[in-house]
């Protein structure tokens, strides 16, 4: 197995030897957290979607910003950055601040970046500032007072279809640029960093996430956000995973299937062993005997007759979802009602009340960027996880993955209004981009089972015990067995059959070996 090094030309060699001089030269009492929390998905989850992950407008931070695509917006990027900051200001901003903070700032990406100090900190000072203008359009215009008149302010509008494209790009895992760089070009602006969670971080969240996020843990302070808040893509997750209705205290393989697709389609002129067997009979005196019963197995059904075999092989999932009946499945079959639950993913229980089971799930709501965001947060998610993490987010996108596989299930979701549907999506499409997401969960060895896990064992007990189930398993389990053997024999018989009619049609059969005596 060859390994390569980031160090592929004297050039990278030269950067990375400055950069080790540079965090020497440092105060040593800097803490430097070196957890990255910028990384770059996994190429197995980007090939599942890839536009899901990789920016298609505009870059931001060093993972995309030399895209030849992108010059367009570089240069859109460069023009609010010039409004927002005039050159001696930036200049002394990225020699007196973030050249400093250059080895902490470098720790929060999970690739070396092979990129000059001043480089890097003009791109993130540029980024940032186009950034925080972009953040700033979504206070209301009401809400804006003198210190954020340094930024140029957009008209708030209605979040329309070409804003929610640009907010993909910006809440992507990738284009994430850390916290505390805006942290500092705040302060640049005379602005007070607690704005940036408060106001910018939460208004923009709040107009874009799919789930209801906690008024209550809005992160105001710089030590909080320094330790849980390293960028916009975490602070949306923070938010939303410790939303509760109870208001706590603050705290590349190799696939041979379509190998096996391509033979069983081949009809039976193409097969090996009739090409060989025409040759040879083409050649030997006396091979039309054996010529004429291959031209008549030729007219067989045999792409029907091959279908039986691979029937059942084509109808396994291609995407790995969590073990749990259907929407429709629980609620017509187990007769289970789903409520929605006031709280978050954190409140979702399934208890009986009034005589009936009931299932709260918080309500989702799905615009046109709702499935870029679910995706990256969770990519986010197993990314930055230890073996002690829960994944709480990934293992609810999970189960609604479970749960929702046709557009009958997003329905009854609908008119329980946990589904709350603000984009030109139908029901058939809203069932294909759940069933489109692979599961994460069940990577790490937890020590004690969720709420939700346990939701989920009580819900398929339940389901497990109903009658109407435990007779389709028994019927499953004792007659379809039977069943497929049987389907098999008589496939194997009527081959068989049929041979010896073809043999019979060209040898006269029936006459030799049938005959009846008078």
């Amino acid at each position: 197995m060859t390994i390569e090094s980031f160090i592929n030309n004297p050039e990278t060699e030269k950067r990375w030897l400055t950069q080790c001089a540079n965090s020497f030269k440092l105060n040593k009492e800097i803490a430097i957290d070196f957890s990255p929390y910028v990384c770059q998905v996994p190429k197995t989850i980007k090939e599942t979607k890839i536009q899901a992950y990789i920016p298609q407008k505009i870059g931001l931070g060093p993972y995309h910003c030399f895209r030849p695509e992108f010059f367009v917006t570089e240069r859109h990027k460069l023009t609010i950055a010039k409004n927002c900051m005039d050159f001696s200001k930036v200049q002394h901003l990225i020699t007196e601040t973030l050249i400093f903070f250059e080895p902490r700032i470098r720790a929060q990406y999970d690739k070396f970046l092979d990129i000059d100090t001043h480089t890097l900190c003009w791109i993130l000072t540029i980024d940032s500032l186009y950034l925080l203008h972009f953040l700033n359009s979504y206070i209301p215009h009401q809400e804006i007072d003198s210190q954020v008149q340094s930024l140029p302010q957009e008209k708030n509008q209605e979040i329309n279809s070409e804003r929610r494209s640009m907010a993909q790009d910006i809440i992507m895992l990738e284009n994430q640029i850390p916290s505390i760089v805006l942290i500092e070009i705040q302060m640049s602006l005379s602005q007070h960093f607690s704005k940036l969670f408060k106001d910018l971080f939460f208004n923009f969240c709040k107009a874009h996430s799919p789930l209801q996020l906690s008024e209550t843990k809005k992160f105001r302070s710089f030590v909080f956000c320094k330790d849980r808040s390293p960028h916009l893509l975490d602070y949306m997750h923070q938010l939303i995973v410790n939303n509760r209705a109870i208001i706590e205290e603050e705290e590349e393989e190799y696939d041979d299937s379509k190998y096996y697709d391509d033979t069983c389609n081949r009809t039976f002129e193409d097969h090996i062993v009739v090409k060989v067997v025409r040759n040879i009979a083409g050649i030997i005196p006396g091979g039309g005997i054996v010529e004429k019963p291959l031209s008549l197995m030729s007219q067989l059904p045999w792409d029907q007759i091959t279908g039986l075999i691979k029937k059942e092989d084509e109808s396994k999932p291609k995407i790995e979802e969590i073990e749990i009946p259907s929407v429709a499945e629980l609620e017509e079959i187990a007769k289970i009602k789903f409520k929605l639950t006031e709280g978050g993913i954190r409140d979702i229980k399934f208890i009986e009340e009034g005589g009936e089971h009931r299932f709260y799930l918080p309500q989702i709501t799905l615009n046109s960027d709702s499935e870029v965001i679910l995706r990256n947060l969770v990519a986010y998610e197993a990314a930055t996880a230890s073996p002690e993490s829960s994944l709480e987010l990934a293992e609810y996108v999970d189960f609604m993955c479970g749960i929702v596989d046709t557009p009958k299930d997003v329905n009854i979701l609908k008119k329980a209004n946990i589904i709350k549907d603000r984009s030109s999506l139908n029901d058939e499409e809203i069932a294909e981009l759940f069933n489109g997401i692979t599961k994460t969960t069940g990577k790490f060895n937890k020590k004690k089972k969720s709420d939700l896990e346990k939701a989920i064992e009580t819900v398929n007990e339940k389901f497990d015990n109903t009658l109407r189930v435990k007779t389709y398993r028994f019927i499953k389990k004792y007659i379809y067995t039977s069943w497929k053997f049987l389907t098999l024999f008589s496939t194997v018989l009527l081959i068989l059959l049929i041979c010896l009619q073809v043999f019979c049609q060209v040898y006269g059969c029936s006459n030799r070996w049938f005959r009846t005596s008078s």
